[in-house]
């Protein structure tokens, strides 16, 4: 049971980290493009 806890808590530590990242990185890619255009 322990160590199915730990994944889990894994799984979501590195999806909630990897949702981050994406959302930050098109956020900036979208304020790039929003730039180029003006």
């Amino acid at each position: 049971m322990k160590t199915k806890n730990i994944n889990i808590t894994k799984t979501v530590f590195i999806a909630v980290l990897m949702w981050f990242f994406f959302y930050n990185a098109f956020y900036a890619l979208g304020q790039f493009i929003g730039n180029l255009t003006k």
